[in-house]
């Protein structure tokens, strides 16, 4: 195997036996084929984290009828009518909401989620901000206008990632006058307006939003120069708005989603699909990212809030096969861990490209709900620790000196953690040294400058079985055997 590749095989062995033998699998909210699957993930001894298996002659035919489907689904997106879906959204949001305002903590699922419920028949569509972070129960915030935003949101973060729903027109509504307040707010307050970054967009169109931030282009040229039918396919007229909001501010607007052409391997074929290119480009950082898989909570995040939806992936075909065989759960985890890593190190490394400004990301609300999509990473990235990029192949030791036993290997361009220890590097998170070459303090490894960062979530317009309360009252911090799992977000903003 190849460094990378190796690197994850014994993570991912050592993973599965130390979660099977020391942590009871939690209970999961899926049920039939997608509980089986999960299972069947929980408990192969195959590294699941590789996801290795053929592209077989179906998962092809199925490549061509996903894109067939796409350029389908295009052209219903540049209609003015929203998503059928829209409606359901906004009236399960509008329940959590509710049940954080009044309901007791005591409140069944039916109460959550039952659309059109007495409960939601007297809120009208008042915008309700709550605080979630450090609080047992939600916190409602005295808030009368977007740009009344609390001290930590407006003075103190370096990101603000705001998660949304694709197909929710209320949440395009909110989002467009966040984005249109926050960098204004935020832009007089530090004296430069934040940039906002754009799930939406793949980073190679970078350039196409520069020109527009220029006044190049028009907003509406942006449509057809990041080939918006094709990539993303959700309404552009929902996201005109933010686009134009941020340029009238000031704002930059920055790509963070990786390429298709990328991303559609992984489903089928795991992260062994990427190339030396890809895994430069989009995942640098192979040892923090594998920290990441390591924390005592990862794995409630995995069964809980990735893996619940796996089944409706597979039967729409949007994995590129409509075979479990084929679009494993295990590559399924993989290109989900994959697309937050790649999101969160483009934002991260235009923050350091541009040190004065902040950042307001918008992303869909799975990369963002319980942290550990993009939030964990990011922050793990703005750790303030000193970090380094390989100039070449390095050699990982167990201690400091040449005698010490080989344990892993950097590829040059990896970036990681790591202190001067003497003439050496330690590695962050007791993965190894390495030595400089004959004590003469050359290590091989440039020293990359990183700010620390703090990051804040927003959720806007959570339904019930995103806050998990398709089985009882909400939960406001993630399951797990360990108690200090991450809260659902630091704010939800909800329109009830």
């Amino acid at each position: 195997l190849k460094p990378f590749s190796a690197a994850f095989a014994m993570l991912s062995f050592a993973l599965c036996r130390a979660c099977d033998a020391r942590h009871p699998a939690p209970v999961s909210p899926g049920t039939g084929a997608q509980r089986r699957a999960s299972e069947d993930f929980r408990h192969s001894s195959a590294p699941w984290i590789l996801g290795v298996s053929a592209v077989s002659g179906l998962a092809q035919t199925r490549h061509r009828q996903v894109r067939a489907l796409r350029r389908r689904l295009a052209k219903v997106a540049m209609s003015s009518k929203p998503p059928g879906e829209a409606p359901t959204r906004r009236s399960l949001g509008a329940n959590l909401a509710v049940v954080v305002a009044g309901v007791p903590k005591s409140a069944s699922a039916e109460v959550l989620s039952r659309p059109g419920s007495a409960a939601t028949g007297t809120t009208g569509t008042r915008r309700q901000l709550f605080r979630v972070k450090d609080q047992d129960w939600p916190k409602e915030l005295a808030r009368t206008n977007p740009a009344d935003f609390p001290h930590e949101l407006a003075d103190d973060c370096d990101v603000v990632i705001l998660g949304e729903h694709h197909n929710s027109s209320s949440d395009h509504s909110m989002e467009a006058d966040f984005t249109r307040e926050f960098t204004k707010e935020r832009g007089r307050r530090a004296g430069l307006p934040p940039a906002v970054g754009l799930e939406m967009v793949e980073q190679q169109f970078q350039p196409i939003l520069d020109s527009f931030g220029r006044g190049e282009i028009s907003v509406t040229d942006l449509y057809d120069a990041t080939e918006w039918s094709t990539r993303w396919v959700w309404p552009f007229e929902l996201y005109a708005p933010v686009f134009e909001a941020a340029k009238a501010n000031g704002s930059p607007l920055v790509a963070l989603n990786p390429a298709t052409e990328v991303r559609r391997k992984l489903p089928l074929e795991g992260l062994q699909a990427l190339t030396p290119e890809d895994r430069g480009l989009y995942l640098p950082d192979a040892l923090g990212f594998a920290a990441t898989l390591r924390d005592p909570n990862f794995r409630s995040y995995a069964d809980l809030v990735v893996m619940p939806s796996y089944d409706t992936h597979v039967a729409g075909q949007w994995l590129g096969s409509s075979d479990s065989n084929v679009a494993t759960p295990q590559n399924f985890l993989s290109a989900r861990v994959f697309r937050d890593e790649a999101m969160a190190y483009a934002a991260w490394r235009y923050l350091n490209k541009d040190q004065r400004r902040g950042m307001l990301l918008i992303v869909g609300c799975d990369h963002v709900r319980y942290d550990y999509g993009i939030p964990a990473r990011l922050k793990r990235l703005g750790s303030g620790l000193s970090r380094w990029q390989a100039e070449r192949q390095l050699l990982l030791r167990n201690g400091p000196t040449p005698s010490a036993q080989i344990s892993g290997r950097l590829a040059p361009g990896e970036v990681f953690s790591a202190e001067v220890e003497g003439d050496n590097l330690r590695l962050q998170g007791q993965r190894g040294f390495v030595l400089s070459e004959g004590g003469t303090g050359t290590l091989g490894a440039s020293l990359v400058e990183g700010r620390k960062l703090k990051v804040a979530t927003v959720l806007l317009n959570p339904t019930a079985n995103e806050g998990l309360a398709n089985t009882g009252a909400p939960r406001w911090k993630l399951p797990s055997d360990n108690a200090t799992g991450p809260a659902l977000a630091d704010y939800i903003w909800a329109e009830a």
